[in-house]
């Protein structure tokens, strides 16, 4: 079951929907949706995010390592913004939309930013990734919040969450938020944790 929207842009990165349909389909390819654009998730051949995807990965043939090459990017690169995250809570970006190369510009975002930019530049490097909206703690005792991560698709596993290797002995959730937030083995070991997430929406 899909849902076709129909938006109009009001302007930058707001847009408000006009009209939407559901309807069965049936894909040759279960995969496609997750290796091309779309509304929410942007990018071209010549999107910066696409262009520094190919860079960051030119020597790297091996699948985890092109994996790894993003995300590593992505953590070390990004800042969190928390300006921007205290007016989401405050229902100010209900329709916003993330500019994958502006955030590779202005180098912060959030937990939205991380995981579209991520997934954009997996996508271009053709290895299926989808964003999943849901429900994680950030940390012991706290409240659940609405949180987006990734997640990658793998011949040989079928779609995975944690495959990126932290201090050598070990593999965590993909979550570049947090991982970009902390390098402390407790935040690697509860992002490791399946129990501290609930899936609600992937796209």
């Amino acid at each position: 079951m899909y849902v076709v929207g129909m938006f109009k842009r009001l302007s930058g990165n707001d847009y408000v929907q006009l009209m939407a349909l559901e309807c069965n389909v049936k894909l040759d390819d279960e995969l496609l949706p997750f290796l091309i654009t779309n509304h929410k998730i942007r990018y071209t051949g010549d999107s910066l995010s696409a262009k520094l995807a190919f860079t960051l990965t030119e020597e790297d043939l091996d699948f985890f390592s092109q994996i790894g090459a993003v995300y590593s990017y992505v953590v070390t690169n990004i800042s969190y913004d928390t300006d921007k995250a205290e007016a989401a809570a405050n229902g100010e970006l209900l329709t916003y939309i993330p500019d994958n190369d502006q955030i590779l510009r202005i180098q912060r975002g959030i937990c939205f930013d991380y995981a579209t930019l991520t997934t954009a530049m997996l996508r271009s490097l053709d290895i299926p990734t989808k964003v999943t909206f849901g429900y994680a703690s950030t940390g012991e005792g706290t409240d659940l919040v609405y949180h987006a991560w990734i997640s990658v698709y793998s011949e040989e596993t079928g779609w995975i969450n944690n495959i990126i290797e932290f201090a050598g002995d070990g593999w965590t959730r993909m979550d570049p938020t947090f991982s970009s937030s902390s390098n402390n083995r407790e935040m690697m070991n509860f992002i490791g944790d399946g129990g501290n997430y609930t899936d609600d929406l992937h796209f």
